[in-house]
């Protein structure tokens, strides 16, 4: 079973790479899921976020358009 939820596709990795590595541990470790449950609170969450490159933009040049 961790063998299958270890593996991600290129999309799935590309979605957080704008976001740092933080929130992407915090999502795959279950944190803000188990917070939910708790009723801890997290939030506000400090993140640093990356602004898209010229190349994400030109990958996704149809989605930027939306």
């Amino acid at each position: 079973m961790q063998a299958l939820m270890s593996t991600k596709s290129a999309q799935e990795s590309a979605q957080w790479t704008w976001t740092g590595p933080k929130l992407a541990r915090l999502w795959e470790r279950g944190d803000l899921l188990r917070d939910v449950m708790t009723g801890n609170s997290r939030f506000p969450l400090c993140l640093s976020l990356k602004p898209p490159s010229s190349a994400d933009i030109t990958d996704r040049f149809n989605e930027v358009r939306a």
